[in-house]
């Protein structure tokens, strides 16, 4: 570390060092000029135009016998770097050489008037330990760099990069008319009532640097001067919109934008390609490469890949839920649909209608088990079901269900033995031959009504065989039920829960 001294104190311990070597301390001694001595001087020297000569010595002599241990307060001239050199005390027991700076700031020490020989590999501010470098003003601390490089102004504990406790403003311009970007350019509102020209400056040189304008009135804004890149496109023919603000980053090469927002909502109008203020094409598909957004369509025209049977105009909202799945909402002037997957199949998976159904109404969808759904209404109106707006079936509030229409079973015709499958209702032996009929279990189909039917006349023999312990009303486990005869046979059955069925009629 150097030190900073003017002339007068340069001279004061040159007199004072050679004073002490050649008197005793309470004398005082002077050479040259009046007879007129000081008192508060043990030497003094005065000439109007001789000087005094200090020993003039090498710098490898300071790291040498004797002076390597000189005393403190010593001075010399280095003919080295032609620096005067101190002797100074660095601790309780040692002591270093260390040259003094001129008052014109042409040495290594840091100035107030600036400094002209400045080696940025070796000259600096700051500190060589784990310190921070504080700032004060009126002796209160404004600023600091932290140990660990981080920047804190208004603060003493800075917690990012750079940690501002108060406010901050940056740079505003405002135009009228055409403007163009300036290094000094932050924000810029553009309050022009008719088209302006916003050129830019190249993107090249400024990666990282943003800028903000603001559609303030009522013309719109035409960018110019530089290259512009949306999502997915470069050098569109970018404008905005009266009402809007559009942020730009520069990437090195162009300008991208960052956000367009109106009225606070992030948003991007689809319209057809080079029409209008449209950022993207009015492609249901194509929006996934937005990103999460709101894409509201115009009115004009038929979209691109639209939702089945639906080709009017609507605003529609794609989410993306973390990096890789999306999720698609689509709403129209009367109904709301959904999508979603995986990026790579999201435009081609299915569009789903969202069912509706008026506020008031408490009615729900529940989970009922693991694999079954309740259709639940809360309060004892009717649920009802209808095809081309009549009603077709209707569960009451009490929960009578009313079938207000034709009732159609399966018929199934065999010819042979046959086992009963899960959509059989009535089954008809219809072949020359003899036929067992095998029951699934009665306690798995509990309420389950049969009809079995021998239609042939010739003298075959008809059975019905229940399932293991199963019984046919009052015959014994496993017992089948059997006709052999010519005449036409019909049973009716249902089954019960104590593993039986029961003969509802028989002829």
């Amino acid at each position: 570390m150097t030190y900073l001294y003017t002339k007068i104190w340069k001279t004061a311990l040159l007199s004072l060092a050679l004073g002490l070597t050649i008197i005793p301390a309470t004398a005082q001694m002077k050479f040259g000029g009046t007879n007129e001595q000081r008192a508060d001087a043990i030497l003094e020297l005065s000439h109007t135009k001789k000087g005094l000569l200090l020993p003039r010595i090498n710098a490898a002599a300071l790291a040498a016998h004797p002076l390597d241990t000189a005393a403190a307060g010593m001075i010399v001239y280095n003919l080295t770097d032609n620096n005067l050199y101190i002797r100074k005390k660095t601790g309780p027991t040692t002591s270093s050489w260390v040259a003094m700076q001129e008052v014109g700031g042409t040495g290594s020490t840091w100035t107030f008037t600036g400094n002209n020989n400045i080696n940025p590999s070796v000259n600096y501010l700051g500190s060589t330990n784990a310190q921070p470098l504080i700032f004060k003003t009126n002796n209160t601390e404004a600023a600091r760099i932290s140990a660990n490089g981080r920047v804190g102004i208004g603060t003493d504990a800075p917690n990012a990069r750079l940690h501002v406790n108060g406010s901050m403003s940056t740079n505003l311009a405002t135009s009228a008319g055409n403007y163009t970007m300036a290094d000094s350019s932050n924000v810029v509102i553009m309050n022009n009532t008719t088209d302006a020209t916003f050129t830019l400056q190249s993107a090249a040189g400024q990666t990282g640097r943003a800028i903000e304008i603001v559609a303030y009135n009522t013309g719109t804004v035409i960018f110019a001067g530089a290259n512009v890149r949306t999502q997915g496109a470069a050098n569109p023919t970018l404008s905005l919109a009266p009402g809007y603000s559009l942020r730009l980053v520069s990437n090195g090469t162009d300008w991208a934008v960052s956000g367009k927002q109106r009225s606070g909502m992030p948003m991007y109008l689809a319209t057809t390609n080079g029409t209008g203020e449209g950022e993207v094409v009015r492609d249901y598909n194509g929006y996934l490469n937005n990103g999460s957004s709101v894409i509201q369509t115009d009115v004009a025209g038929v979209p691109v890949n639209p939702i089945p049977n639906e080709g009017a105009w609507f605003s529609m909202m794609m989410q993306a839920v973390g990096s890789t799945y999306y999720g698609q909402f689509n709403l129209n002037d009367h109904n709301a649909y959904f999508r979603g997957g995986e990026r790579n199949n999201v435009a081609t998976s299915t569009w789903y209608k969202f069912l509706s159904h008026p506020a008031k109404i408490k009615f729900s969808v529940l989970e009922r088990g693991t694999d079954s759904v309740n259709f639940n209404q809360e309060d004892a109106r009717a649920i009802v079901f209808s095809t081309a707006n009549t009603a077709r079936v209707s569960i009451t509030g009490e929960g009578a269900t009313n079938f207000n229409t034709q009732m159609i079973y399966n018929v199934t015709n065999i010819t042979g033995n046959y086992n009963v499958a899960a959509t059989d209702y009535t089954i008809v032996m219809t072949a020359n031959a003899n036929a067992t009929i095998n029951l699934p279990d009665a306690s798995t189909c509990i309420g389950r009504v049969l009809v079995f039917k021998k239609a042939i006349t010739n003298n075959r023999t008809f059975a019905l065989s229940p399932m293991g312990t199963d019984r046919i009303d009052a015959a014994g486990a496993g017992t089948d039920l059997s006709y052999t005869g010519a005449a036409v046979r019909c049973w009716t059955i249902q089954a019960t829960g104590n593993d039986q069925w029961i003969i509802i009629s028989q002829f």
